[in-house]
């Protein structure tokens, strides 16, 4: 019998999940997967903690739910200061359920800072392509990937220009590491001064692209040119750093890696750690200068936005992390996740670049390693991969579509900022295992 749920594959035949342990999933055949994801970057403290567990039923015993119009909310502020204190460059939070939600309205509070100083024709957001923000019509006009493209007749039309991937690898601009001036990131000033700057509200991107590109690092000094140009023309910086926030790279924020301050951040996965929906945008001084100057109010929030259950779990989550120095431990994991990476790229001559940072990275997979020739589409190697790994007991993340035409093939694994040394090494025993199958069957030599 059919199940009356809708998947996002109407054909899917995934197995059942019964229960977690750290970075242990176990399906209702008693199956174990080890969690080389963290589902979809999200599950960084692993699965069935106790603590938070018991924060949970605790709060829920006592109160879930109070709108945030009729009642203020303790837990939620507590974890505002935290988070605060931990940006080091932000002053004011709000709460939402998702990252998608979250991205949403840090345009939309963009969008109002300059209405509320009189500027109505800063409208236009720019983005990137390979980015993705999230699922609704304004993250994914905002965007470039797949999904976006499914939508196109309700893209909104202040979201159309896009400017070129951070994508080293494959640098969209024919650059090569020595060649490159950073002219990625002065397409953002050409594209200001083409649309003019009185009527460009904000730019918006990830710290490091995660899923939509496989892990893309930057070039040293681009983020610092991109703050430069934003000041220069009075644009805000919208940063992105549901993936990247609160430990996953070995920094609290990605941004850190750079030195660089955004005007509005953006929170999610890393700040529920897959245990409540809960996001959260945040914003400086001189926005929070502005709105409190002008209407005192945010035309942003949802139902559920900031409820007590929910931002007691996350709080939890965050102290969680702060007394386990999750960075300094990222950091240190980070070193082994990377040597292991190496070897696999080492043995395997369809690994054509290796990237990650902290315990975030990802396998570009080629044809040809020294011509970087893609896989054709209809290989579809990833989900090729994604399937072997599972098959073998190990959960990763294909990322396809790297290049127009859904082509290019990577391979994200980003585990449970907590996992073992045990658990990371039994992570590319079954990588490896999957690897050998798929390569083998497309007759591939090894």
């Amino acid at each position: 019998m059919s199940s009356p749920l809708l998947y996002p594959s109407l054909t899917s035949d995934a197995p059942y999940i019964s229960s977690g342990d750290g970075a242990w999933l176990y399906d209702e055949q008693g199956k174990s997967y080890i969690d080389g994801s963290s589902g979809v970057m999200i599950s960084n403290i692993g699965h069935g903690n106790e603590d938070i567990a018991q924060i949970a039923s605790e709060q829920i015993k006592k109160v879930a739910f109070a709108y945030r119009s009729h009642f203020r909310n303790r837990h939620a502020e507590d974890l505002a200061s935290k988070l605060v204190e931990l940006s080091q460059d932000k002053s004011h939070v709000f709460f939402l359920n998702s990252g998608s939600e979250a991205n949403d309205a840090a345009v939309r509070v963009a969008i109002q800072y300059w209405q509320e100083l009189g500027y109505e024709n800063k409208k236009f957001v720019l983005g990137r392509n390979v980015s993705n923000h999230g699922n609704t019509i304004a993250t994914l006009s905002v965007a470039q990937n797949k999904r976006r493209e499914e939508i196109e007749p309700l893209w909104l039309s202040v979201t159309e220009h896009k400017l070129p991937a951070c994508y080293c690898y494959r640098c969209p601009l024919g650059k090569s590491p020595d060649s490159c001036q950073l002219e990625c990131a002065q397409a953002l000033e050409k594209q200001i001064l083409e649309l003019g700057a009185e009527n460009v509200a904000a730019f918006v991107a990830e710290p490091i692209t995660a899923a939509a590109g496989g892990v893309l690092i930057p070039h040293d000094g681009y983020f610092a040119q991109i703050r430069r140009i934003c000041d220069e023309h009075n644009i805000l910086l919208i940063v992105d750093e549901v993936v990247t926030g609160l430990g996953r790279t070995g920094t609290w924020f990605g941004m850190h890696h750079f030195n660089v301050s955004s005007d509005i951040s953006v929170l999610g996965k890393g700040l529920n750690a897959g245990y409540t929906p809960l996001s959260a945008v945040m914003i400086n001084q001189r926005i929070y200068d502005v709105i409190a100057a002008g209407s005192h109010n945010l035309s942003i929030g949802h139902t559920h936005s900031g409820n007590p259950l929910s931002t007691a779990i996350a709080s939890g989550v965050v102290d969680y992390l702060v007394d386990s120095n999750m960075p300094q431990v990222v950091k240190e994991k980070g070193v082994y996740l990377r040597d292991k990476l190496d070897t696999i790229a080492a043995k395997y001559p369809y690994v054509g670049d290796v990237r990650a940072i902290g315990l975030l990275s990802a396998i570009e997979f080629v044809q040809d390693k020294q011509t970087r020739e893609m896989f054709p589409s209809h290989v579809q190697l990833s989900k090729r991969i994604s399937a072997a790994a599972l098959k073998h007991g190990l959960v990763l993340y294909p990322c396809r579509g790297l290049q127009p035409g859904e082509r290019g093939d990577a391979m994200l694994i980003a585990p449970p900022l907590n996992s073992t040394y045990e658990e990371l090494e039994a992570l590319f025993q079954r990588l490896d295992l999957a690897l050998q199958e798929v390569f083998s069957e497309l007759g591939l030599r090894l």
